[in-house]
Order: structure tokens, then C-alpha cells, then sequence
């Protein structure tokens, strides 16, 4: 018995199967970026942060005002984070501080602007918006602006 094929191989849609290898290829290619993130940037990061990195988040959560909402009070005071365990505002608003960690890292070592930083903060009602200005690229373009101005006005 012989069968008849319904079509032949010429009149076979082959743009089904591209798109779904380009989306199969597309979701590796995000896996693989996934997995060089550092964890404790990640929103799903259940642990405190890592020691070694406190430095760098005790700097973020100071320029984005995270001591404003501290539960710890010397933070308040102070007006900078002042680090410990956890730290305390990162164990009080992990959502919107890992949203900041996470921002931050992008703007640092992605392609992320300031436009991108600041409509995210502000899209998602992160309470940290208030300083989005803060973010790492404007607060180093504004430092560098002031040595200059600063070195234009000392006398040669």
C-alpha cells in the first residue's frame, strides 16, 4: 500500500520552526546571563548579603536614601547605611533593594541608562525613587563635573 504525502517537502512552512528555534535559542542565551549574575542581585535571593560585598551595598543604599526607612535607628541618624547583618533595611524592604542592587548592576556592567533606571524605579513604586537620580552613571558624570569646576578655578 502506498500513502500519499500531504505535502511536499518544497511547500513545507519552515517559519514555524525558525521562530521556534530563535525563541529556544533565545531563552539559553538568557539562562547563560542569568547564571553570571551575582546571586544576592537577584529578586528571588533568599539570604542576606555576602560580606564581601557589603561595601558596595552600603554605598548604593546610602545614595538611593535606603536609611530614611531603616529600622535600624543609627542608619537614620546618620543618614548612610551602616551595614551589619543583613543589612537591616535590606532584611525590611528586600523587594525594593534587591530592585536598586539589581538596577544598579545593570547600570554598572550592562547597557542599562539612566532613563531605563529611573522609569523602572519609578514603575514599580519603589519607594527609593525619590533619590533615582542617585543612580551610579549620573552620580559619577556630576562627581566628575565638579573636578573639573573645581580645577578651572585654582589658580595655574
Amino acid at each position: 500500500m502506498t500513502v500519499k504525502l500531504q505535502a511536499t517537502a518544497d511547500a513545507l512552512d519552515t517559519s514555524r520552526l525558525d521562530a521556534a528555534l530563535d525563541t529556544q535559542e533565545e531563552d539559553e542565551e538568557w539562562r547563560s546571563w542569568w547564571t553570571q549574575l551575582p546571586d544576592f542581585i537577584k529578586p528571588d535571593y533568599p539570604l542576606d548579603i555576602p560580606p564581601n560585598r557589603m561595601p558596595f551595598v552600603r554605598y548604593v543604599f546610602t545614595a538611593v536614601g535606603a536609611p530614611r526607612f531603616c529600622p535600624q535607628a543609627s542608619c537614620g541618624r546618620a543618614g548612610t547605611c551602616q551595614g551589619g547583618d543583613g543589612p537591616p533595611c535590606f532584611r525590611a524592604d528586600r523587594k525594593d533593594l534587591s530592585q536598586v542592587l539589581f538596577l544598579w548592576w545593570m547600570m554598572i556592567y550592562g547597557n542599562a541608562t539612566d532613563e531605563e533606571y529611573e522609569r523602572s524605579m519609578r514603575g514599580t513604586g519603589n519607594r527609593c525613587a525619590q533619590a533615582a537620580s542617585a543612580s551610579p552613571a549620573r552620580r559619577a558624570g556630576s562627581h566628575r563635573k565638579r573636578r573639573l569646576a573645581d580645577a578651572a578655578r585654582r589658580p595655574a
